[in-house]
């Protein structure tokens, strides 16, 4: 049975794009341009973190789709993690 999808999310694909901000250097993940997110540094110590962090974020849109394969094929762990990521569990 396929597991259908009810992804209320931007679509991908998203970018973690480097910016300055009037509170400092931020990371912007962006889609063709649009902002969707900001991860911003709260000290200079944070920046390498906040770098990790939005790349991360950045490739969510394609692990939900590597996700959603791994579901429809029948993987547990996948079904579980879907219903995590939509708020059902």
């Amino acid at each position: 049975m396929k597991t259908e999808t009810r992804a209320k999310h931007t679509p991908g694909p998203w970018a973690s794009e480097p910016a300055m901000t009037c509170t400092g250097k931020t990371r912007m993940i962006t889609h063709f341009g649009e902002i969707i997110a900001e991860v911003g540094a709260v000290s200079k110590n944070q920046l390498d973190k906040d770098i990790a962090n939005a790349r991360l974020i950045a490739v969510a849109p394609r692990m939900y789709n590597f996700i959603l394969d791994a579901a429809n094929n029948g993987n547990q762990d996948a079904k579980n993690i879907l219903a995590a990521m939509e708020g059902e569990q």
